[in-house]
């Protein structure tokens, strides 16, 4: 019983010693509300050797988006999901490629690419090398 006192005293010091620390706004991280819709806009990421290039040197993201998004949504999905200011937005259609499997003749189908160009202050290379490494 008496080294559960002790125990209890010597946090009870601790506690009282405790300073608390806030942190500056500017430190503290923003939450950004993403919303279903933006989820809906942005398919997936292409990732090929033209896109990267681009990326690295020009800070463009590309992306697959859903068929009928105008480029203010896409824009705005942008900003929110991956947290970046976008400049401009240009939209690419893709037609699907006809393709033969065996006796069997088909399409694949169409796509709509969006070009991402994000504001120079955000580095995109950076980005993805800290979010790897996370």
């Amino acid at each position: 019983m008496a080294r559960k006192k002790q125990e209890q005293e010597v946090v009870e010091e601790k506690v009282t010693k405790a300073e608390v620390v806030e942190q500056p706004k500017a430190e503290q991280e923003e939450t950004v509300k993403i919303s279903l819709r933006d989820c809906e806009v942005l398919k997936h990421m292409v990732l090929t050797e033209k896109t990267q290039k681009l990326t690295k040197e020009e800070n463009v993201l590309t992306l697959n988006v859903k068929k009928g998004v105008k480029k203010s949504e896409v824009k705005h999905a942008v900003e929110n999901y991956f947290n970046v200011k976008v400049d401009d937005v240009r939209i690419l259609n893709c037609r699907g490629k006809s393709r033969t499997v065996g006796r069997f003749k088909g399409t694949t189908s169409a796509t709509r690419k969006a070009y991402c160009k994000v504001n120079k202050q955000f580095d995109l290379v950076k980005m993805a090398e800290e979010a790897q490494s996370k």
